[in-house]
């Protein structure tokens, strides 16, 4: 029995490493196909548009407005970047223009981008400061917090890709240097 299990935890860990070997070999962006936009009845595709902001400027995309309030490294508590890599969090409030709750999903709507537009990995041991992820109501409703990334110490030049769905009229790109 004390075989199998052996076993089991070494072709466990094989998969966890293969996994993240291949996702760290990541070579590109991830491309979101748009929806076609059919509420003007032709059923053509239109490209979203694309709006360039700075930290501490706001764009509207749809309903919801975005803000970049700032950008800060995270040096880690209990755990640590690894050796050759930095955390950085990125705060941004959203604001609900419209009639009806959203609901703010970090993972889908946001991605970091560094010099050479490769995807930069979330830091989920980073100490980020508020969810910006959950419900937001109508009306002017807002929401703030922190996404948290991982980084190379030798990232200078970073890019916050904001994109609220495939279907969104327009993606907005928050370009600044890294902390």
């Amino acid at each position: 029995m004390k075989h199998w299990s052996r076993i089991f935890k070494l072709i466990l860990a094989i998969i966890v490493v293969a996994t993240l070997m291949i996702s760290c070999k990541s070579t590109g962006r991830i491309t979101i196909p748009v929806a076609p936009n059919s509420k003007d009845g032709t059923g053509t595709v239109q490209k979203p548009t694309i709006q360039r902001m700075n930290v501490g400027e706001t764009v509207q995309i749809g309903n919801l407005k975005f803000t970049v309030k700032g950008v800060r490294e995270d040096s880690g508590n209990t755990l640590i970047p690894l050796k050759g890599y930095r955390w950085v969090l990125v705060d941004v409030a959203v604001e609900n223009l419209g009639q009806e709750a959203d609901y703010v999903n970090h993972m889908m709507w946001f991605a970091l981008h560094d010099s050479n537009g490769k995807n930069c990995p979330t830091a989920v041991a980073a100490k980020q400061r508020g969810e910006l992820s959950g419900d937001i109501p109508g009306n002017g409703g807002t929401r703030q917090g922190e996404l948290e990334y991982q980084i190379t110490t030798k990232d200078k030049q970073l890019e916050l890709e904001i994109q609220p769905g495939t279907d969104a009229p327009s993606i907005a790109y928050c370009a600044f240097n890294a902390p």
